[in-house]
């Protein structure tokens, strides 16, 4: 019969290749095997698995084939003697000239190497070398000295061993294993102190990339198409162990993210620039006696953040540096800090409070582009051309990375505002439920918390939640508290009951059916309930009942992993008249980007409102001038430069804006 078997071929003509035994060099690292094991847990593997990798190699290990019968190659200098068979291993180009016949050229590979010479150290006759080349993985594995010439050992003592070597982890099988060999053989130790390992790039679908499956993508053309900051961003998001998939989708995600840490840098250096703030003027410790809580939220969050990064480095863990470092400015900074200071930004004037705001913003923002110029070189260089003003170097890169500063970090408090944007996502829930805009204010909030440190934390940081969830007041209690403004809906697990209590069933039926508020409460407080029927004590617990929690009428609750928020789904009319001004204002500010205005520019606004709103703008109208930098507000007829009908809450307001020249403000 046949057996079908898989045969060797040509990688490249795919010819049948005939496997042929013939005598080969070797060199004996059998011997070394529990040496190189030892060795191999003195090196930092990164990751951890790359260690175990190599280690089931080494105690697989056999003697090392050096030796290839090929043209094209590291000639191995190795000359046996015609007449004895002595083997004579010449170490140097000096060494071979001092002992060949012939002339030694210049060029030491084949074929001219194989004309040479040597006289035989033993019986004198002549030697010639043997016509072999070295694997090339011998060749890949003295990398570690190759380039330091002569006495290499002595300089070696001076610089080595290496520091990193970095490769693909299929390397593991190939260039780490042959360094490691190598450097046991010639000094009796790993020639590195640290091994990182790099994934491969693959397709979206997660296959090898080649021109022939036409899933391959030229760098030059995603470069061309993005830059190549979100390129190198990408990439270095990405653990660099495992392998990534490339999906253009995915560079439209980074390119966002790039987009939104821009805009940070824009909404800094326009009020900064507004109000001529010189940071030199300033220093840390005088700025933090005016700091607000959030200020020293961020000094705190910024050196956590910087704490992890440095971290990061020396782990060498890329991924995890670049990550943190955008989870930062985009979280931190763009989407929660920017947030909470936007109004103390907008009022007139160099206060103390803006000043504050202004240094620390500028003080985090300053350190955080030294530290992403590792990741986004070009975008870095380019905002910190721009932005930085104080003892400003040539280049970003030659700025100094900021050290941990442990005195500004406030772990206590870095907590309490975690559990405040935990409580602010609970209230956008709430709000979706209720059916109340986020633009309109809450009369008042309700917390309840499962521990007693996080009602410390937020009595801390009330005005903050305030102003995070738009509310004008806000109750902290204990998660007891919650039972005030909720409910249970029970029914009566009938086929538990019935197989339990037989003929009383109907009766326990109906008596849970009357009473199933105060039933639910006692299991849920002391996990039984207890009662008498016709004269049996009756023991209810969680397996006879069917218990839903409900917010009371009138309000709805949201839950979070450390408590409840609850809020009334009844609005004032003054908090009505507030949302619908709010709406308004949002309307301008719109308005105020279509004409092209800058933040600086005043406008003149002219509001048309439904006959029921009255003079809704008159009582607001500080307000509405302070948020869109308006000199001044007409109700008579909408006019303008720009003119537009808006839908507020089922109403047309009709709205016009004009920019202010330099005359008219005067």
């Amino acid at each position: 019969g046949k057996i079908v078997h898989r045969y060797p071929v040509c990688w490249r003509c795919k010819t049948p290749l005939i496997l042929r035994a013939v005598d080969q060099w070797f060199i004996r690292v059998s011997k070394i095997k529990n040496k190189m094991l030892e060795e191999i847990d003195k090196v930092n593997w990164i990751p951890e698995w790359g260690k175990i990798r190599i280690g089931n190699m080494i105690r697989e290990l056999r003697d090392w084939v050096i030796s290839r019968q090929r043209f094209w190659g590291t000639p191995l200098p190795i000359w046996v003697c015609e007449n004895c068979s002595n083997v004579i291993v010449v170490g140097s180009k000096e060494e071979l000239e001092k002992i060949s016949v012939d002339p030694v050229p210049n060029d030491l590979h084949k074929p001219y190497i194989d004309n040479i010479r040597v006289k035989c150290n033993k019986c004198g006759s002549m030697a010639r070398r043997v016509p072999d080349v070295a694997d090339v993985w011998f060749d890949s594995g003295v990398a570690f000295f190759a380039s330091l010439g002569k006495d290499w050992d002595k300089k070696w003592k001076q610089i080595g061993p290496v520091d990193l070597v970095l490769e693909g982890h299929d390397q593991l099988r190939g260039w780490f294993f042959s360094l490691l060999r190598t450097g046991m053989i010639l000094l009796d130790k790993a020639p590195y102190l640290s091994v990182l390992v790099h994934g491969f790039m693959l397709d979206e679908q997660g296959r090898e990339m080649h021109k022939s499956l036409g899933n391959y993508v030229e760098p030059s053309v995603v470069i061309e198409r993005y830059g190549r900051d979100i390129l190198r961003l990408w990439l270095l998001r990405n653990t660099t162990w495992e392998d990534a998939k490339f999906s253009w989708r995915s560079l439209d995600l980074v390119k966002r993210d790039l987009q939104v840490i821009w805009n940070t840098f824009v909404f800094a250096s326009t009020y900064m620039n507004l109000d001529n703030f010189d940071p030199s003027k300033y220093n840390l410790s005088y700025i933090i006696k005016y700091a607000k809580i959030e200020d020293l939220w961020l000094l705190s969050r910024f050196n956590s953040m910087l704490k992890i990064v440095i971290e990061a480095m020396k782990d060498y863990k890329v991924h995890e540096l670049a990550n943190t470092l955008v989870n930062f400015l985009i979280e931190d900074v763009s989407r929660f800090y920017i947030r909470l200071i936007r109004k103390r930004a907008w009022v007139e004037g160099n206060t103390k409070d803006k000043v504050s705001l202004y240094y620390v913003l500028y003080y985090v923002l300053k350190n955080w582009l030294i530290l992403a110029s590792t990741v986004i070189p070009f975008t870095a260089e380019k905002i910190y051309q721009s932005f930085c003003v104080d003892d400003k170097k040539e280049s970003v890169s030659m700025e100094t990375i900021g050290k941990y500063d442990e005195s500004l970090v406030n772990l206590e408090l870095e907590q309490a505002f975690k559990l405040l944007r935990e409580i602010s996502e609970a209230s956008l829930n709430a709000r979706a439920k209720a059916g109340i805009k986020l633009r309109w204010p809450l009369s008042k909030v309700y917390v309840f918390l499962n521990e007693p440190k996080d009602i410390s934390y937020l009595g801390k940081t009330k005005e903050v939640l305030l102003n995070l969830l738009n509310a004008k007041d806000i109750e902290i209690g204990d998660i007891k508290g919650f039972k005030n403004f909720s409910k249970y809906k029970v029914e009566p697990n009938k086929s538990i009951i019935g197989k339990e209590y037989k003929s009383l069933a109907p009766k326990i039926i109906k008596y849970i059916e009357e009473n199933g508020n105060v039933i639910a409460r006692d299991i849920l407080d002391n996990n039984s309930h207890k009662t008498m029927i016709e004269g049996r004590e009756i023991v209810l617990n969680s397996s006879h009942l069917i218990i839903s929690e409900e917010t009371i009428e009138g309000y709805v609750s949201a839950k979070f992993d450390k408590g409840v928020i609850v809020i009334s789904k009844q609005i004032s009319q003054r908090e009505e008249e507030e949302g619908i001004v709010r709406d308004i204002i949002r309307r301008i500010q719109f308005m105020r980007k279509k004409l092209g205005l800058n933040v600086v520019d005043y406008i003149l606004v002219s509001i048309k409102v439904p006959e029921e709103r009255g003079d809704i703008i008159e009582r607001w109208s500080d307000f509405i001038k302070s948020e869109t930098r308006a000199l001044s507000i007409s109700t008579n007829e909408a006019k303008g430069d720009l003119l537009l009908d808006w839908d507020i809450e089922g109403e047309t307001y009709t709205i016009g804006i004009s920019k202010v020249n330099n005359d008219e403000k005067k």
